[in-house]
Order: C-alpha cells, then sequence, then structure tokens
C-alpha cells in the first residue's frame, strides 16, 4: 500500500527544517495540542486475497486527519493521538524519553505506546450473511479492533516555528513528525454491524454505539502495522 504524497514528505522534512516551543517560544516545559495528516501501512495477505475473491475489491490505505495531544517536560514526553479510520485508525498513548541533545536542531522523542487499532469498510459483506430484523434498513458496515504496543519517534524542528501574534497574547506553532511501528498481540476482532446514537439524560449528552455480531470467518490483518504523519501543534 503505497502513498505517493506522505511518504516523499515524510523523507524530505528532516533535512529542510529543524524543537518544541510553548506560547513565549520556551523549550523543555510545554503542552502540544496538534493535528496533522497521518497514514497507515500495513500488509495484510489474507484479507486482500479474500475481499478480490469475494468482493471483487483491493482495500487501499489513504492520508486521514488526526489529532493530538502531547506535554513536553525537559527530558520526558507523555501524550495520546487519535487518527480517523479511512480505512484503517489508531487511537493511542504514549511516554518517552528525548534522544537528541538539548541544544541540538532536532528535539527526537523516543516513545513505548499503546492502544487500539481500528478498521472500517463499507460495502464489504459477511459470506452467506443475512442480515438480523434490527439490521434491516440500517447502514451496515465491517469493523476491525485489535489491541497494539510499539514504539513510536516524535520529531519536532526549530527551522518551521513561527508565532502568530504578540509574544504575551500569541500562539506558537510549531511542525514536525511521528512514526509508529505496532505489534498486535491479542484483541482481534472481525464484527459486522451499524451505529446508533444513545443519548444520556443524566449527563445531558449524546454518544455513538457500534450494535455489531462477531464474525469469525474473515482473515485476519496482519499483526505489524506502520503509522506516520505530519504534525502541526500550538504550544501553550
Amino acid at each position: 500500500m503505497k502513498s505517493r504524497y506522505l511518504l516523499p514528505l515524510l523523507f524530505i522534512t528532516p533535512f529542510i527544517s529543524s524543537a518544541q516551543l510553548n506560547n513565549r517560544d520556551e523549550p523543555f516545559n510545554v503542552v502540544m495540542v496538534g493535528v496533522g495528516m497521518q497514514e497507515t501501512f500495513i500488509t495484510n495477505a489474507a484479507f486482500d486475497a479474500w475481499t478480490q475473491l469475494y468482493h471483487h475489491r483491493m482495500i487501499s490505505s489513504r492520508p486521514a486527519f488526526g489529532g493530538e495531544l502531547d506535554y513536553i517536560y525537559r527530558r520526558f514526553d507523555i501524550g495520546g493521538h487519535l487518527t480517523v479510520p479511512y480505512p484503517y485508525g489508531v487511537a493511542g498513548a504514549y511516554i518517552g524519553t528525548r534522544i537528541t541533545r538539548r541544544r541540538s536542531p532536532l528535539a527526537m522523542f523516543l516513545n513505548f505506546e499503546a492502544g487500539g487499532f481500528y478498521g472500517h469498510y463499507k460495502n464489504i459483506p459477511p459470506l452467506y450473511y443475512t442480515p438480523s430484523s434490527d439490521q434491516a434498513g440500517q447502514d451496515l458496515y465491517l469493523r476491525y479492533t485489535a489491541v497494539y504496543i510499539g514504539l513510536s519517534t516524535r520529531t519536532y524542528f526549530n527551522r518551521l516555528h513561527f508565532r502568530i501574534g504578540s509574544r504575551k497574547k500569541g500562539v506558537s506553532v510549531n511542525s514536525g513528525l511521528f512514526v509508529t511501528g505496532g505489534y498486535m498481540p491479542f484483541g482481534r476482532r472481525w464484527e459486522y454491524g451499524y451505529d446508533t446514537i444513545e443519548y444520556n439524560a443524566d449527563e445531558n449528552g449524546a454518544s455513538t454505539v457500534f450494535n455489531g455480531v462477531k464474525v469469525s470467518t474473515i482473515p485476519y490483518m496482519s499483526r505489524f502495522f506502520v503509522n506516520a504523519g505530519l504534525i502541526v501543534a500550538v504550544g501553550i
């Protein structure tokens, strides 16, 4: 699964740019709130063969939007990130340490990471599946979930840093990239169903709930994946 645009940017960026700064342009004690583009790369020989044989389709990875919250204090890094399944999504938390020197033009962190891996597929029903009465007329889709652990790097670049507004009231904008290598040891599961919105009168809110049934006739995805992307974050 290849990307025409994201991979070249990931390789070019370190050579044209280079640590994270808060709204006072101070490093080493900063909260980063960021968004960016990411893509997930995974080899799925068995699943791809199944979709081609029975549905005449090939599922390809595409760039997708994601968000993150990152706190950096001295040499330590802790945070979490979430990407929209398109068709793959990753939601995880990480903690780690800086591996470059304090005065280095690159602020690179090596983190341990854990979370959930997701897949979202429309128009790929299980074989010989008959919808139940509650599924009739619903927007059904195939969902894949698994638990992953792995290592990730997050790198910020000073040369792409800039400010918006004054020094006292403005914000500091920082750019960088991340790469996650994940392994899914357990929790791999296929389900087929639909989403519903449930309202909570006590909390005056609503949440989306997936209503599905487990499917055991579809090949699992590979246990290994790589998730990579570009970050634009505001330091506060």
